[in-house]
């Protein structure tokens, strides 16, 4: 009313909930409701994105968030978590990415602060202060801590160990276990000497299989006459008692889990759609807790969540899958198991048998060092070229309206603008190299 528009915005809806721990040092048992789950998303990821495509269609100044909540950051260790609520951190940094002049942070504070006056003025002092580069950070008796990163060596792979860990005559579960990745895995748990693998996928089925000029049915073959016991099941992740099934089905003695179900994000937070984060977050989401109900009686030697580096820096048109990553890591900090959550990069191929069916094309464009797309014939657009399975050819190039003249000759409020003639041209280049198969 009065021609005025905040530009300071504090999010408090993460601050409290949950009288027993959900999740934490008390191991107590989560929950699998997902009515119960989809609330805590309702406050950590829905609303943030509704804030966040309201303030966009408002066009007013562009504020700084302030995101509080409590139970999300593990710093000293003997926090109770509500991995769920991890989900903000999506919001939170991918927002300033896709928004010039945008800030955010992340701030939790202790669960069981008493001191309320010190409290507000630390929420009140980080939403004054633009401190660059502090935009996760956490309040703990106290003290302040920022989320910082820095190298580390690699230890000396240990192969020996590695393959002393896998129990010939254990079981293990791969969620995804016919996508690349899922794959990838099966295989280095076969040749470290396992004996029995559980393949679940959505859309998995034995019947799917039979067409052995597939290269998922070959893999499986090799590996059934090498005397490798291979279940392929069709499993929605989500389902606990679906999953509680799979898990009892089989005499074997369960002794790991590998959780690689996921859907690949698409869109920025102005035209995300509901229906399009909600399939983004349901197997890694929904799918972790399903899981971790299913196991509950189970005494694993591991289980590995397959997250993304997206859960820790972002990345333009990745809100619900860095914010679905971010749950993983946090659930790697509570899990009653001995589980690891894994930010993997983007990957260059997907096991070498990939390669095998791919066409003489492919096969050159994967060889080309990556560079400009007009050189090897993909598109001038067009950089760099990845196999994601034998299916699936992923075509990346990075835009810039300083360099690339359909960019620079079409812009929308002094921004560049890909013109649908040239999304014709680039679907075009994704489906030429497969001509040839």
């Amino acid at each position: 009313e009065r021609g005025m528009s905040p530009t300071r915005v504090v999010h408090l809806l993460n601050l409290g909930g949950a009288a027993q721990p959900e999740h934490g040092p008390l191991r107590s048992a989560p929950t699998s409701d997902p009515r119960e789950i989809e609330q805590t998303l309702e406050a950590s990821f829905y609303s943030l994105l509704a804030l966040l495509q309201a303030w966009s269609d408002y066009g007013g100044a562009v504020p700084r968030l302030a995101v509080v909540s409590d139970q999300v950051q593990s710093v000293t260790g003997a926090e109770s978590l509500m991995p769920a609520r991890a989900a903000l951190l999506g919001p939170c940094r991918v927002a300033p990415q896709e928004s010039e002049g945008f800030e955010s942070i992340s701030l939790d504070v202790d669960a069981d602060a008493r001191d309320v006056s010190s409290l507000s003025a630390a929420i009140v002092r980080e939403c004054a202060e633009v401190q660059l580069g502090h935009h996760t950070v956490a309040y703990r008796n106290g003290r302040r801590w920022v989320l910082e990163f820095s190298a580390q060596p690699l230890p000396e792979q240990n192969t020996e160990r590695w393959e002393e860990s896998v129990d010939g005559d254990g079981a293990y579960i791969i969620t995804g276990g016919l996508g690349g990745l899922g794959l990838a895995f099966a295989e280095r748990l076969v040749q470290a000497g396992a004996k029995h693998l559980i393949l679940a996928s959505r859309s998995a089925s034995e019947d799917g299989l039979r067409d052995a000029h597939t290269n998922t049915a070959r893999r499986i073959a090799t590996w059934r006459s090498a005397g490798v016991t291979v279940a392929v099941r069709s499993v929605d992740v989500t389902e606990a008692q679906a999953l509680a099934a799979l898990v009892d089905e089989h005499e074997t003695t369960l002794r790991g889990v590998i959780h690689a179900a996921g859907v690949a994000p698409i869109g920025l937070i102005q035209v995300k759609t509901r229906e399009a984060a909600a399939s983004v977050l349901a197997p890694k989401v929904l799918g972790t807790y399903a899981l971790e109900a299913a196991l509950a009686e189970c005494d694993l030697d591991f289980v590995v969540l397959c997250s993304s580096l997206h859960a820790l820096f972002g990345g333009i048109g990745t809100v619900d899958h860095a914010a679905a990553n971010a749950v993983l890591d946090a659930w790697a900090y509570a899990s009653t198991h001995r589980t690891v959550a894994i930010n993997w990069g983007g990957w260059a191929e997907v096991g070498q048998a990939a390669h095998a069916v791919v066409s003489p094309r492919v096969r050159a464009l994967l060889e080309e060092p990556a560079g400009n797309g007009q050189a090897n014939g993909m598109h001038p657009l067009l950089s760099e070229v990845k196999l994601e399975s034998a299916e699936e050819l992923i075509l990346t190039g990075t835009l810039d309206p300083s360099t690339q003249w359909p960019l620079d000759e079409h812009r929308v409020a002094g921004s560049g603008m890909l013109p649908g003639t040239a999304m014709v041209g680039l679907m075009h280049a994704a489906a030429t190299p497969w001509a040839e198969r």
